[in-house]
């Protein structure tokens, strides 16, 4: 069940993120960026999976791990959309945060 709600949630924040992307007027991105959240809401299962396959003994450090990626996607987030305002718009921006969720 989780796996699924994983799969889902990552798919409807990837495609409504990059539609976002592509929106013509303040409206339509509020309603594609409301979508994203309310997708983003399934994401917490993920971690409850990945302490469902990870090894027993060493679960605990994978798991920190895996949180400190948080940090790591802040960052890169942060870098990505300074270099899209300042040489694009935030359309690029939108459209290449999403990416990484389509991988």
């Amino acid at each position: 069940g989780r796996k699924k709600v994983v799969i889902f949630s990552n798919l409807g924040c990837a495609v409504f993120g990059a539609i976002s992307g592509l929106a013509p007027e303040i409206y339509f991105m509020l309603v594609m960026r409301f979508m994203v959240g309310f997708t983003v809401g399934g994401s917490g299962s993920a971690y409850t999976l990945f302490a469902e396959y990870a090894p027993q003994d060493i679960r605990g450090k994978l798991l920190v791990i895996e949180q400190g990626f948080w940090a790591v996607g802040a960052i890169f987030s942060v870098l990505l959309a300074w270099l899209c305002l300042v040489n694009f718009t935030w359309h690029w921006y939108m459209i290449l945060s999403s990416i990484p969720l389509f991988i």
